[in-house]
C-alpha cells in the first residue's frame, strides 16, 4: 500500500510539469456513433429471458457480474447461458467483440469492453444492461470504452439518473450523452497506451490464478486425497496407513484441531464515528477490499494510528489470514501489513509461520461448509466468532506443514509481486486517462511516462 501511495505522489508531480495540450477535438454524443442498425440497445424484457430459460451451456449472457467501475476491460467469469433458439429470438440484445456493455439499472457506471479474442463469439445481454456498437470509422471502440468507464463519465452518469426506487438509466439517455472526440488517428494512441496497461494487468491476474489452482492441486494431494511425500514416497498410493476420526479417515499419527488450536482468532471492529480516527495509513478492511485479492494491498478506507489505538486487541499482523463470515460469507484473503477489519470478517492470527498456507487453502477448500455454518435460518448470513473459532481441520505433523510451507511459499511470494504490480499498473492507467481523455496531456508526454 505504502508502495501504491508513492506510485501517486511521482505520477502528480510528474504531470504537474507536463504541458496542456489540446488538439482539434469534437463535441458528439454517443449515439451519433452508434452503428444505425441495433447500434444502441438494450436487453430484452425480463419475461423474455426468465431464469427458467439458463441453460448449462450455449450463448452466454452478459451480466453485471461481468461489468466493473471501470477496473477491469471485462469478467470473463459466471456466465450462465441460454440456447440457440433463445438467442434467435432476442437477436436484437446479441452483442459480439467490441462491444461496450453498460449496466441500466442496479449499480449504474459499470461498464464492459468485450474482448476482440474470446472462447464465445457472441453474448446476449440480460434485462439490466445495455450495448453500444460504434462505427468504428468514426471512433475507436476501445477508446470510447475508456472515456464512458471514467470517472467523469460515471459520475454524470449516475448524477442524471432517476433514484426513484432502484437507479436506472435508459437508451435514450445513453443516446444524447454528451462526448468529446479528438482525430480518430489519437483516438487510437490513446487506446493503445491505456489497452497495454491493462493487457499487463490481466496478464498478471492470469498468471495469479494459474499459481492458485497450482497451490489449490498440491493442497488437495497433499491433505485430500493424502499423498503427501514421505521418505521419498507418496503416503497414500504407498500403502500408507488411515486410521478413523472425527472427521472421517486421515493418516495415522495426525490429529483433528480446530481453528483457535491453530492461531489466534480475531473479530473485526469499527472504531467510533470520528473524523480523526479516520483517513489514515493503516488499512481498514471490510468485505469488497477481499474480493478476487488473495492478498490485501490496498483498502476503501484506512485508519489514523489514533483510531487504530481505540481498539488495540483488534489489530492484526501482517500476514494474517481474514475470513468473511456475515453477508457475504467465504472470502478468503492474507493481509500483507498490519490491519484492522470491520466486524463483518473474522480472522486468524497463525499461530507458527508453516500454518499460514496450509490455513489459507483449508479455508478455501471449506467454503461451502462455512456458508453452511452461516445460514441458520437468518435472513443474512452470520458465523459468529464462536463457531467460526470451533471449526475442525485434520492436523499433520508440523515436519509435513514445513515441507509443503517451503514448497508452496514461492507461489504465493510471485502471487504477491503481480498483484502489486498490477496494482501500480491500474494507479498509472487511472491517473492517465483523465489527463489523455481531457487533452491535457499529450500522447508523447504519456508515452514517457509509461515508458
Amino acid at each position: 500500500m505504502k508502495k501504491v501511495a508513492y506510485w501517486k505522489r511521482l505520477l502528480k508531480k510528474r504531470l504537474s510539469k507536463l504541458v496542456m495540450s489540446k488538439n482539434k477535438w469534437q463535441k458528439t454524443t454517443l449515439g451519433a456513433i452508434a452503428c444505425r442498425e441495433n447500434g444502441l440497445v438494450d436487453g430484452p424484457f425480463g419475461s423474455n429471458l426468465p431464469a427458467s430459460s439458463y441453460t448449462e451451456q450455449g450463448i452466454p449472457v452478459i451480466r453485471g457480474s461481468n461489468l466493473s467501475l471501470g477496473s477491469s476491460r471485462f469478467k470473463d467469469d459466471e456466465f450462465v447461458f441460454v440456447s440457440e433458439n433463445t438467442a434467435a429470438k432476442l437477436s436484437r440484445s446479441l452483442c459480439f467483440a467490441g462491444d461496450i456493455i453498460f449496466t441500466k439499472k442496479g449499480t449504474l457506471g459499470q461498464t464492459g469492453f468485450i474482448p476482440t479474442k474470446h472462447r464465445y463469439n457472441r453474448f446476449l445481454l440480460s434485462s439490466n444492461q445495455m450495448k453500444l456498437t460504434v462505427q468504428s470509422a468514426l471512433a475507436d471502440p476501445l477508446f470510447i470504452y475508456y472515456l464512458v468507464s471514467s470517472d467523469a463519465s460515471r459520475k454524470k452518469l449516475i448524477q442524471d439518473a432517476s433514484v426513484t426506487g432502484v437507479p436506472k438509466t435508459n437508451v435514450a439517455y445513453l443516446k444524447s450523452f454528451p462526448i468529446l472526440l479528438p482525430p480518430l488517428y489519437q483516438q487510437q494512441q490513446i487506446a493503445a497506451i491505456l489497452s497495454s496497461l491493462d493487457d499487463k494487468i490481466e496478464l498478471n491476474q492470469r498468471m495469479n490464478q494459474t499459481l492458485e489452482q497450482l497451490a489449490q492441486t498440491l493442497f488437495r494431494q497433499w491433505f485430500v486425497t493424502f499423498d503427501f511425500p514421505t521418505a521419498g514416497r507418496p503416503y497414500r498410493s504407498s500403502g500408507g496407513e488411515l486410521v478413523t476420526s472425527e472427521l472421517g479417515e486421515i493418516p495415522k499419527g495426525w490429529q483433528v484441531s480446530s481453528l483457535e488450536e491453530l492461531g489466534k482468532i480475531v473479530c473485526g471492529k469499527t472504531p467510533a464515528n470520528n473524523s480523526e480516527f479516520f483517513k489514515g495509513s493503516l488499512p481498514f478492511i471490510k468485505i469488497p477490499d477481499m474480493h478476487g485479492n488473495i492478498f490485501i494491498i490496498e483498502t476503501g478506507a484506512t485508519l489514523t494510528r489514533e483510531g487504530a489505538n481505540t481498539q488495540r486487541k483488534k489489530s492484526i499482523p501482517k500476514h494474517s489470514i481474514c475470513v468473511s463470515c456475515i453477508g457475504t460469507v467465504g472470502l478468503i484473503s492474507i493481509t500483507s501489513e498490519e490491519s484492522q477489519t470491520n466486524q463483518q470478517i473474522n480472522s486468524i492470527v497463525p499461530n507458527l509461520e508453516h500454518f499460514r498456507y496450509f490455513l489459507f487453502l483449508s479455508l478455501k477448500n471449506l467454503k461451502l461448509h462455512l456458508q453452511m455454518l452461516a445460514g441458520g435460518g437468518s435472513t443474512i448470513p452470520n458465523l459468529n466468532t464462536g463457531n467460526f473459532a470451533k471449526i475442525l481441520l485434520s492436523r499433520p505433523d508440523d515436519n509435513i506443514l514445513q515441507a509443503f510451507h517451503t514448497t508452496i511459499e514461492p507461489l504465493f511470494d510471485q502471487i504477491l509481486v503481480n498483484q502489486t504490480q498490477s496494482r501500480t499498473l491500474a494507479t498509472l492507467r487511472d491517473t492517465l486517462l483523465p489527463q489523455l481523455l481531457s487533452g491535457r496531456l499529450t500522447v508523447r508526454q504519456a508515452e514517457e511516462l509509461v515508458a
